[in-house]
């Protein structure tokens, strides 16, 4: 049986952490700017695209690239260097979380 309210306090714990209140920082200023947060969908859109359509890792890092200096202006922004920070640094955070949950489950 699932005990939600283990659950519930393992995402607010998640929550709580600077990580995560450092992302949402981050995407609120990026939301008040709407030229930036539609840049930022746009970008994030392709980016979706080329991971569902590349048959290889090589042909989606290259396409990668290609797509990154297409919005090269939209990293040098230092509300989106901000975000991308912050976004780097939760998605960190997360993988050691992941990794904690392996290594404790590896002795079943």
């Amino acid at each position: 049986m699932i005990n939600q309210e283990s659950i519930r306090q393992f995402v607010t714990a998640i929550k709580n952490t600077q990580e995560f209140i450092d992302l949402k920082h981050a995407k609120e200023i990026i939301d008040q700017n709407g030229k930036l947060k539609q840049e930022l969908e746009t970008y994030q859109k392709r980016q979706a695209d080329l991971q569902s359509s590349c048959q290889t890792m090589q042909e989606f890092e290259d396409k990668l690239t290609a797509l990154n200096q297409k919005f090269s202006s939209l990293f040098r922004n230092p509300d989106m260097q901000q975000f991308l920070k912050a976004s780097d640094q939760f998605g960190l955070l997360l993988m050691k979380v992941y990794q904690m949950v392996d290594e404790s489950l590896q002795e079943i």
